[in-house]
């Protein structure tokens, strides 16, 4: 496959594995074997990180940069995080922005993140109709985003998962965040260890309840934002971003060698977002499905029917209706 030029990166550095929350469909967890939850990314792997992602920086003409920070939760380790993005902007220029579940934001976090140049929050919310286990109620978090975001420090609605069971309720939950501050969430489907498979009324629901969603909101300046994990092509106009994921450990050894680290970005591009080498050559979709996000890796056939469901959905929305 060709990648577009530039290539799109985010960096997503895991700054820390303390989380003040403990949802039960968190896959960083279920993923990885941290015991004690109180680590932060030491100095000497955030500078080699700092090495790694300058060198893709400085070739404009090649590949369009990135960065944030992830976790656990990044507000938990208070001070560090703005040590960590003066960091950034001080080496690369770049503002990074902030993953978040919103718990630990306040007017305090907004002034410092402000003056230690983090662009802005994007924060994790629930479905208001189905929270899950140890998670927050998103009212709280909206009310929170209404008081605290500013056009010099913005906090966005991020990704809110949708189980099968809710597929019917979507634009529901798009008119409750809608209502309350003017912007959709990142609708995610549901991956990792919790991953059911969808049956055809569940789809056939979904593609309904996306285009109600399409036909309510096209003429006004919202983004959509529709399960990326299946359909990226559909959300950024200008090609996917490939999001390469530095951990806490340096478990990818990434040194300050940087003879390596083109043959690094490829490794991890090759293994995130595998070639899906379909053979439906007949398939009105097969140019959009060369690769895909390694969680669908060995669900090729959900993967399939997810993306023509919502496909579908865009396709009854501007040419069904109109034929």
């Amino acid at each position: 496959m060709h990648l577009e030029s530039p290539i799109k990166i985010c960096f997503s550095i895991t700054i820390t594995d303390i989380c003040n929350l403990n949802c039960s469909y968190c896959h960083f967890y279920n993923r990885k074997k941290y015991i004690n939850r109180n680590t932060v990314l030491e100095k000497e792997i955030f500078d080699i990180y700092l090495k790694f992602m300058s060198f893709f920086y400085n070739k404009n003409n090649d590949y369009d940069v990135q960065i944030r920070f992830s976790g656990g939760e990044p507000l938990c380790v208070k001070e560090k995080l703005f040590d960590f993005s003066n960091a950034v902007f001080n080496e690369i220029g770049i503002k990074p922005y902030v993953l978040t579940n919103g718990v630990e934001l306040n007017a305090d976090v907004i002034n410092n993140a402000v003056k230690n140049n983090i662009s802005r929050f994007v924060v994790s919310v629930e479905n208001p109709f189905s929270v899950f286990r140890g998670s927050t109620h998103p009212q709280m978090i909206l009310e929170k985003i209404k008081q605290l975001s500013t056009t010099s420090l913005p906090i966005n609605l991020g990704v809110c998962l949708i189980d099968n069971e809710n597929f019917d309720k979507i634009s529901d939950i798009a008119s409750y965040f809608y209502n309350e501050v003017y912007e959709l969430p990142s609708f995610l489907e549901v991956t990792f260890q919790d991953y059911v498979t969808p049956t055809d009324n569940q789809l056939n629901s979904l593609t309904n309840e996306l285009e109600k969603i399409i036909s309510k909101y096209q003429n006004i300046n919202v983004a959509f934002d529709f399960f990326d994990y299946t359909v990226p092509e559909l959300n950024h106009s200008n090609g996917n971003i490939y999001i390469i994921e530095l951990d806490l450990n340096n478990s990818r050894e990434i040194s300050y060698d940087e003879s390596t680290y083109e043959a690094f970005f490829n490794e991890r591009l090759n293994s995130n977002y595998p070639f899906i080498n379909c053979e439906e050559k007949d398939c009105f979709l097969f140019e959009t499905c060369n690769r895909f996000k390694w969680v669908w890796k060995d669900k090729k056939k959900d993967f399939c029917r997810f993306k023509k469901a919502v496909y579908l959905a865009y396709y009854n929305y501007y040419y069904k209706e109109k034929i």
